[in-house]
C-alpha cells in the first residue's frame, strides 16, 4: 500500500534540494542522515508545450 509522507528538505543556492527529516503520518519523525543515490529524471508531470 502506498503512503504519502511530508519531507523537511534544504535548498541551498545553487538549486539542489538536500532532504532532513521524513514526516510519517502518525507523527512519527526520521532524520535523514545519507543519500545512496541521486539521478536526473523526466518530470511526470506536464508537457513539452
Amino acid at each position: 500500500m502506498k503512503t504519502y509522507v511530508s519531507i523537511t528538505a534544504q535548498h541551498d543556492n545553487s538549486g539542489s534540494i538536500h532532504p532532513l527529516i521524513m514526516h510519517w503520518p502518525d507523527d512519527r519523525k526520521f532524520e535523514i542522515d545519507r543519500i545512496l543515490n541521486v539521478r536526473m529524471a523526466p518530470s511526470l508531470i506536464g508537457g513539452t508545450g
